[in-house]
């Protein structure tokens, strides 16, 4: 594929004989080599930056879309030793499936059934198997360069969002004496709950058993759901203490630490759905100061399924800290539902809530806007003042093009981010450098946003300076 930015991150091995490296090559995706209609904003999947590439919910299990990578570097006198594809992505539906498919020269094969949820999860797939369908039977340099991964959605009706698309190497330097070492792991508790993180302590002990402190670097983990996040290790002393996540249920499940010279397994421990993981809040709309407006909050699982058996009250604040009341009611078969009031105007408050049972149990509603009547409304344009920035859009509501007029005191680096209600980045455009005064802007926002509330932000230096809501109608 072709060339672009990569991540190498070396592991040095120091011991009493000469010096060994390992390296641990992340490859990220660069180039989109195929993708239907269905699939927007492919583009997405280079960067690990909550910006998605969307297939719509009319997936009919064909819609994939395939990428390239980068190419790897600094590769002279190094044997691959592992190839591990990835995907994070989640989907609308709680229950849905994908596969992951490598693209390369040889005949491949894809993952398993990956169950995908509305939690954004890391998903893994080791393709180094597969090196028995290339001509040498054999990794090389050769076969990663060339080295492509398919996302394939298996679950009809369903929205799928991609975020962030990868590969991971490890490799093993082959001039230089390799130096023995090994990881013992500490036992790892039964069961581990999924979706909820816990630490893992990993020793490097050299060939004698014996801590080796001078070990500093980095190593790959996985597990065998092909779910545990993070993916890197790093290690300082010897010693490392990962914070793991695991996004699906197993038993006998174990972890394996791998740093292109050595791997090593923990002990066998299950991941169990045990129940409340977060909670969820019915979408909340436009607000007005000191009125009081019904939500609706239920108590979920790790698969967004409503735990009933959850009788709790939980805590409630919002972010202007004027939100009342400051608890809900006692739950009934894992949902409540009351009126709440918000004491001051704000752009884009949000609820949050949380539960404490030994472990903190949390969750938090989408954006709203809460206007004060009597205060600047974001609906009107704002006055000119002095020393502030400005954004005004016409028309709004709108339907295709809007025309944003942004005013800023001082030159500066301008973007325009815009949000939809879930507060999630929907479209942003770069205005690049922009000088003092008013810049106009034509924006046809209507070909890539469906109908709906958003809300625009003017960032001016990487800090927001001005707001506006914004409704595109069909």
């Amino acid at each position: 594929m072709k060339k672009g930015l990569f991540l190498c991150i070396s592991v040095m091995v120091l011991a009493t004989v000469p010096a060994a490296m390992a390296d641990v090559m992340i490859l990220p995706a660069n180039q989109v080599l195929s993708g239907p209609p269905r699939w927007h904003n492919v583009e997405n999947v280079y960067l690990d930056d909550a910006l998605y590439a969307v297939d719509t919910c009319t997936s009919n299990r064909l819609d994939t879309f395939s990428v390239g990578l980068a190419e790897p570097s600094d590769t002279t006198g190094k044997m691959v030793t592992k190839v591990v594809i990835y995907a994070k992505a989640r989907t609308h539906y709680p229950r849905a499936v994908m596969w992951l498919w490598p693209v390369f020269s040889g005949t491949s094969y894809r993952s398993g059934n990956l169950k995908i949820g509305t939690t954004e999860t890391t998903f893994s797939f080791d393709i180094t198997p597969q090196d028995s369908t290339l001509p040498d039977t054999t990794w090389n340099w050769e076969d990663i360069a060339g080295l492509g991964i398919r996302y394939q959605p298996r679950t009809t009706k369903v929205a799928y969002f991609v975020n962030h698309m990868f590969a991971a190497v490890t490799c093993v330097d082959t001039v230089n004496v390799q130096a023995f070492h090994s990881f013992a792991f500490d036992p790892i508790a039964t069961p581990e709950t999924v979706g909820v993180a816990f630490t893992a302590g990993i020793r490097v002990l050299d060939s004698l058993g014996a801590p080796m402190t001078g070990y500093s670097g980095t190593a790959l983990i996985s597990d065998l759901t092909g779910t545990v996040s993070p993916v890197l290790v790093t290690f300082a002393g010897g010693l490392a203490s990962p914070v793991l996540t695991i996004s699906d249920t197993l038993r006998n499940n174990f972890l394996v630490i791998d740093d292109g010279m050595a791997n090593d397994t923990s002990n066998l421990f299950d991941v169990v759905n045990s129940g409340l993981h977060h909670f969820a809040v019915d979408s909340i709309g436009m607000q007005i100061k000191n009125i009081p407006f019904p939500i609706s909050l239920s108590a979920r699982d790790f698969f967004d399924d409503t735990v009933t058996a959850f009788t709790g009250k939980a805590d409630l604040w919002d972010k202007t800290g004027t939100l009342t009341p400051d608890s809900t009611g006692a739950f009934t078969a894992g949902v409540w539902s009351g009126s709440v009031n918000v004491g001051a105007g704000i752009s884009s408050d949000s609820i949050f809530i949380s539960y404490y049972n030994g472990k903190l149990i949390a969750g938090v509603s989408n954006g709203f806007w809460v206007d004060d009547p009597l205060g600047i409304s974001g609906d009107r344009p704002a006055p000119s003042l002095p020393g502030f920035c400005r954004m005004d859009v016409s028309p709004n509501p709108l339907y295709q093009r809007a025309e944003f007029s942004v005013y800023s005191p001082k030159a500066g680096q301008a973007r325009i981010i815009i949000y939809n209600i879930l507060g999630q980045t929907a479209a942003r455009k770069e205005l690049g450098a922009i000088n003092s005064g008013t810049v106009r802007i034509h924006w046809d926002l209507g070909d890539v946003l469906p109908q709906g509330i958003y809300f625009a932000y003017l960032q001016i230096d990487g800090k927001n300076t001005a707001f506006r809501k914004l409704v595109i109608l069909r």
